[in-house]
């Protein structure tokens, strides 16, 4: 298994200071070629995991690297409703 942060998010963020960028899809591919060099990697069976946000990239990169086997997309709300609406005062839900 291979995890990592794009630039934009998490670690990469914070610890390196890469900011998002435009054509993010770019960087899975030296993702996926560094996988490969891994004895325990299946070239076959690569599966792409995105939550959140990485969810729209995640499906924005499969678009532009075919050694992808599987992709799993999770936008990471259950209901988009109660996630916006859990933040704001009575008020406003009313």
């Amino acid at each position: 298994m291979v995890t990592y942060d794009g630039p934009g998010q998490g670690a990469a963020l914070r610890e390196q200071a890469l900011v998002f960028r435009p054509d993010w899809e770019a960087v899975v591919t030296p993702v996926v070629d560094y996988a490969l060099t891994r004895a325990e990697i299946a070239p076959d069976r690569l599966v792409l995991l995105g939550y959140g946000l990485g969810g729209y990239l995640t499906a924005r990169a499969a678009a532009h690297e075919h050694r992808l086997a599987v992709l799993i997309l999770d936008d990471g709300l259950y209901n988009y409703y109660d996630a916006q609406t859990q933040a704001m005062p009575p008020f406003l839900r009313e």
